[in-house]
């Protein structure tokens, strides 16, 4: 394992221990927070095409966000496992649920049936993780799904976070894609420098 592997993994379980002590209530009160956030920062949807995510207990709650989204004309998509290639693709949904299926890791995803939106028509992607940084920089959970995701991905690519995965530095390799800016419940903090 080379050193920044190292690192990224020390960092992995430092934050999943930090998360991990974070109450419902703490994260219903940030997600809430992070929604209203991202109404102010994206502005009116119509028209528009979101990539969400369904989220892992851990990771901040954006469905009342994608309500508004959808109910002012934007167009949600969520990620899918492919049926035609290795890999994930955005696929239409409905912020309630219908047409969802449990997909792998026990993620809701939209079900076989619902439309495939092609990378190149998103707007915004919203990109959870375990750690960013003021430098675009985001620490996922190991497996590369985003990271591959990423680089077919059209539109302003936004990590979205809770504050206590805000970390000065976060360590990155080659393969890693940086993000356009981060979400937290107190604002977007814009890109100052993307790379490793």
């Amino acid at each position: 394992m080379s050193e920044i592997a190292h690192r990224k993994q020390e960092l992995r379980r430092f934050v999943l221990r930090t998360l991990s002590r974070m109450t419902a209530e703490d994260r219903r009160l940030e997600s809430e927070r992070l929604c209203n956030q991202l109404r102010r920062i994206l502005g009116h949807p119509k028209g528009r095409c979101l990539l969400g995510y369904s989220p892992m207990r851990t990771e901040p709650d954006l469905t009342d966000f994608y309500n508004t989204w959808t109910q002012l004309g934007g167009v949600l998509c969520l990620p899918r496992k492919s049926i035609s290639h290795e890999g994930y693709e955005p696929a239409a949904a409905h912020p309630s649920g219908p047409g969802l299926t449990i997909g792998a890791f026990g993620i809701s995803e939209p079900s076989p049936e619902a439309s495939v939106i092609p990378w190149s028509q998103l707007d915004f992607v919203m990109v959870p993780g375990l750690a960013f940084d003021h430098n675009g920089n985001r620490l996922g959970r190991g497996k590369g799904f985003y990271d591959r995701m990423l680089q077919s991905a059209g539109g302003e690519k936004l990590g979205i976070a809770f504050s206590v995965q805000q970390m000065g530095i976060v360590p990155v390799e080659r393969h890693d894609v940086g993000l356009d800016g981060v979400v937290w419940a107190d604002g977007l903090m814009p890109v100052t420098e993307v790379g490793y």
